[in-house]
C-alpha cells in the first residue's frame, strides 16, 4: 500500500509521519506498518502493510441507518488509543499546539498572548493522540486499523478528543463525493457529533467540561492547517466569540 506525496511536501514531514508510524506500530496500536520510503519520480511516498477495508466514512456514506453502531465503535476506538501511554519518539501536545498558535496569520499579537496564556494553564500528559481523528482515518475491515498518523503525539485525550469534535463539527468533506453523498454526509456528522461525545464520556469516564476547555486553542491552531478559506473564517469567528466570552 503506497501512500504517495504532493511534489510540494517537504523529506521532513514525509520522514517524520514514517518515524511516527513506525514508532506507533511497534507500540501495537493496529495501524499499517511502515515499511519504507520511496520515489516515484519526482514524488516521495511511504510503501505501508497492505490492509484491507474501507474508511469509515465510506461506510458511513453507504449504509447510514447503522451510524449509531458505527460511530460507538468509533468512539471506543478512540478511547482505546488514549489508554495508552504515547512512545517516546512521538511530539509534544502543548508544543505543538503553541507552535501553530503563533504562526497563525489570521490572529492578533494580543489574540495569540491571550490564547497562549490560557493554553498554558492547561494540564500536560503523556497519553497516545493521533491528532486527526475522523472517520475517513480509520479503515474498517476485519479489524478496524487507525491511519495517518503525521499528527500523531504525546498529550491530552481531553484536547485529541476536542480536535474531533472540531472536525466533525466544522471539517470540510472530502473532494470528489457526489453532492448527494454530500448531504447525507453533512447530516450523518451531526448525528455522530452527538453519539461520538455521549460514548467517549460514557466509555472514558471524561466529562464533557474537560473536552470543552481544549475547544479554544485546537480551533486556534487549526487556522494553520490546509484547509479552505471558509472553513477559516468559522473556526474564526469560533475563537474570537470564545475570546470575548
Amino acid at each position: 500500500m503506497l501512500k504517495l506525496y504532493h511534489g510540494s511536501m517537504p523529506k521532513s514531514v514525509i520522514v517524520e509521519e514514517y518515524r511516527v508510524s513506525e514508532a506507533v506500530s511497534a507500540a501495537g496500536v493496529l495501524t499499517p506498518k511502515p515499511l519504507e520510503i520511496v520515489e516515484v519520480g519526482p514524488q516521495l511516498g511511504i510503501v505501508f502493510q497492505k490492509v484491507e477495508g474501507n474508511t469509515l466514512l465510506h461506510l458511513l456514506a453507504s449504509k447510514p441507518w447503522l451510524v449509531g453502531t458505527w460511530t460507538k465503535k468509533f468512539a471506543d476506538l478512540h478511547v482505546s488509543m488514549h489508554q495508552q501511554a504515547a512512545p517516546t519518539a512521538l511530539r509534544q501536545q502543548k508544543d505543538s499546539l503553541s507552535q501553530s498558535i503563533a504562526n497563525a496569520a489570521q490572529l492578533s499579537m494580543r489574540e495569540k498572548e491571550k490564547l497562549l496564556a490560557y493554553l498554558a494553564t492547561l494540564p500536560v500528559e503523556d497519553r497516545l493522540c493521533h491528532g486527526d481523528f475522523h472517520p475517513d482515518n480509520v479503515l474498517v475491515g476485519t479489524d478496524a486499523w487507525i491511519i495517518d498518523w503525521m499528527t500523531g503525539m504525546a498529550g491530552s485525550p481531553a484536547a485529541d478528543t476536542a480536535r474531533t469534535v472540531l472536525l466533525l463539527r466544522f471539517g470540510t468533506l472530502p473532494d470528489g463525493m457526489s453532492v448527494a453523498v454530500r448531504i447525507v454526509v453533512q447530516i450523518l456528522r451531526r448525528v455522530m457529533l452527538h453519539i461520538y461525545l455521549k460514548q467517549y464520556c460514557l466509555r472514558s469516564r471524561m466529562k464533557r467540561e474537560d473536552i470543552e476547555r481544549w475547544m479554544l486553542p485546537i480551533a486556534a491552531a487549526r487556522l494553520t492547517d490546509s484547509i479552505p478559506e471558509t472553513e477559516k473564517q468559522e473556526l474564526l469567528q469560533f475563537v474570537r466569540k470564545r475570546l470575548s466570552d
